[in-house]
């Protein structure tokens, strides 16, 4: 999750810049002020440009940071050219807003170009972007680097490259031309390195960075995350992919119909999901279109995707695979053992080198930029001992799973050396710091070395509550208990030991005994919402709430192996304005594809709760253990 940004007392003062605002004498902008002057003029057709770059830094103690360029009645309407300028250190902090970006809407008809964006921080709610949180005009020529985050619809350069008309003449959709992002994005849902969600046309564009969607929505795609009957004209997409569903190299959601299309386009990057996972697309309805596009399995780390076609290493740097494509106008042709390039990208081939963790990295040659196939050596060094180096992550990397490594330098990427801290759990309080203090991430890798009794102990607070801020590391329970664990209140949703806990986390051999864990729905013992691995873990005692209530997890998305809950289910009073049919189960409840293979008995403790036993305001005291169940549960 992105930092929250310090607060401060004074707000931006808005200066009119010098110019006429026409064609021959646009308004000049050349520091924030001017820049935020714009607001005051968003019906008008004006025309701006850049005379320098811009240094945002104050906008990180500005409270909410920059406020977009926009209202909520009328977005930009005017012509905004960045003139090859750059502006740096952006920062906006509004997580409960809608159309977040430097621009909040861009209107039918209006333009930006030629801009620059670098190490900006952008965090809104819904349709967010570094550059834009909508576009329905056109974005040309222009440039973003740093992070973004959401909820829906949020991408690199825009949240949603929108069309109003829906195709329908004179008013025409959102158009994206020779874009670049190097970014790292995170949302729920729709979620793409340039654009999260594409109703208009992209082309000539290219993406990299890191694009996470960590909710169990669909869209996670390298350039974009939801194409919605929208046009992808020869972009590229390096970008290292995380999702859970309909995860894609390029797209992640392609719905498509006589409009859509995918054309003389390609990805490379690594690619992580659940279900409905490919090289190139995640998922593709029956009607969706494409042509010579291309997916590497190697890189990708996949064997299928929903359109496409697969490219192995050699075939990828041979310039007559690429069927029908513009070499030599609009690509590079592939040369040096580089893969086609857009022509118009900056000299010089990227390759930036990135730690994820606590740890350092080295490269040699030294620097970003270096000449197409040159070989890059990048080596991980873990600074102290109770730190782990798990991993190179990106494409062309030789050996991933060495400290140190090799890759070439031929397409601009981005490759990450991951490193995890390991915690030793000695205590109930080192228990409450995991996720809420510095250094004691959730991604980190935590031992219980001792049992805990928590029976004169208040409370102890979800870890990993909501999806934002799921579990991603290991807990190594070590077949020691905790004994008498209280969580959650009658109002909480999501309450468990860990509330959300992401497909790549682990929680191994963990005891919970005469544990109260309360809430209003999703509730369980160990996990609200499993999306990982659990195994060899127990829980005795009582699980109350009124829907989704589960003894070792209330849904249930990934593995649970080798597990066993004598747990009492117990269903609380609900309000009759709430009629929702109530599911729980002994073990687990799941909301995934197919439902979990649940044992005999967590069918039975299911039906009882559900039906035969009457309601209560009050719960009675837990029950004598039903006997140990041993199962083995995979909806994966």
């Amino acid at each position: 999750m992105l930092p929250l940004l310090a607060t401060a007392a004074q707000a931006q003062t808005p200066v009119v810049p010098a110019g006429l605002g026409t064609v021959g004498s646009p308004f000049l902008i050349s520091n924030i002020n001017e820049l935020a002057w714009v607001r005051g003029a968003l019906g008008s057709t004006y025309h701006y440009r850049l005379t320098q770059d811009i240094d945002a830094s104050e906008t990180r103690s500005l409270p909410g940071g920059f406020q977009p360029i926009t209202t909520v009645l009328s977005g930009f309407n005017g012509n905004f050219d960045g003139a090859g300028f750059t502006i740096h250190n952006l920062a906006i902090d509004r997580p409960t807003e809608s159309n977040v970006g430097l621009f909040g809407t861009i209107r039918n008809g209006a333009a930006v170009r030629n801009l620059n964006l670098s190490n900006a921080t952008v965090l809104g709610g819904s349709t967010v972007g570094i550059l834009a949180g909508v576009n329905l005009g056109s974005i040309t020529n222009c440039s973003v680097h740093g992070r973004v985050e959401g909820r829906i619809s949020v991408g690199g350069v825009v949240g949603e490259n929108a069309d109003p008309s829906h195709n329908i003449p004179p008013i025409r959709p959102g158009e994206m031309s020779q874009n670049s992002a190097n970014v790292q994005a995170r949302g729920l849902s729709h979620v793409g390195g340039l654009a999260g969600v594409n109703e208009g046309v992209i082309q000539r564009s290219f993406a990299t960075g890191e694009i996470e969607g960590f909710g169990d929505g669909s869209g996670t795609g390298g350039l974009v995350g939801a194409n919605l009957h929208g046009r992808i004209l020869s972009s590229a997409s390096s970008s290292i992919v995380t999702g859970f569903r309909r995860v894609g190299g390029l797209v992640g959601f392609y719905s498509g119909n006589t409009n859509g299309l995918i054309q003389e386009s390609f990805s490379i990057g690594p690619v992580t999901g659940r279900t409905n996972t490919g090289g190139l697309v995640g998922y593709a309805a029956s009607a969706a279109r494409s042509q010579s596009s291309y997916w590497n399995p190697a890189a990708s780390r996949q064997t299928q995707s929903a359109v496409g076609v697969a490219l192995d290493d050699a075939a990828l740097i041979t310039a007559s695979s690429f069927t029908n494509w513009a070499l030599g106008t609009v690509w590079d042709p592939p040369a040096f053992q580089a893969l086609p390039r857009l022509a118009w990208l900056p000299e010089g081939v990227r390759v930036e080198a990135s730690a994820r963790g606590p740890g350092i990295i080295r490269t040699t040659p030294d620097g970003p930029v270096h000449p197409p196939g040159t070989e890059v050596v990048l080596v991980a060094e873990t600074p102290f001992p109770n730190v782990e180096f798990l991993g190179w992550i990106g494409s062309g990397i030789s050996t991933p799973d060495k400290a140190t490594t090799t890759t070439r330098a031929n397409l601009d990427k981005r490759v990450v050396a991951v490193f995890r801290a390991i915690h030793d759990v000695e205590t109930i309080a080192d228990l409450r710091k995991i996720g809420r203090e510095p250094g004691f991430e959730l991604s980190d890798r935590y031992r219980l070395v001792a049992d805990l009794d928590f029976s004169s102990e208040p409370p102890l607070e979800t870890i990993a509550p909501d999806a934002a801020r799921a579990f991603t590391g290991i807990f190594e329970g070590n077949d020691h208990t905790l004994r008498g664990l209280r969580i959650g209140s009658p109002t909480n949703t999501h309450a468990a030991l860990f509330g959300w806990v992401a497909p790549q986390a682990e929680i191994l051999n963990l005891h919970l005994v005469a544990a109260q864990i309360s809430g209003k729905s999703t509730v369980a013992g160990i996990a609200a919402r499993n999306a990982g691995r659990i195994l060899g873990s127990s829980i005795q005692g009582l699980v109350e709430g009124q829907f989704e209530l589960g003894g070792i997890a209330a849904v249930n998305q990934g593995i649970i192996e080798d597990c066993h809950s004598s747990a009492h289910i117990w269903v609380a009073t609900r309000s009759e304005a709430s009629p929702a049919p109530i599911r729980t189960a002994g073990f687990s409840t799941s909301d995934s594809p197919g439902g979990s293979k649940a044992c005999p008995t967590a069918t039975a403790l299911a039906a009882s709760a559900a039906g035969m036993t009457p309601a209560r305001s009050t719960p009675p005291p837990p029950p004598a253990p039903w006997p140990a169940v041993v199962t083995s549960v995979d909806s994966s």
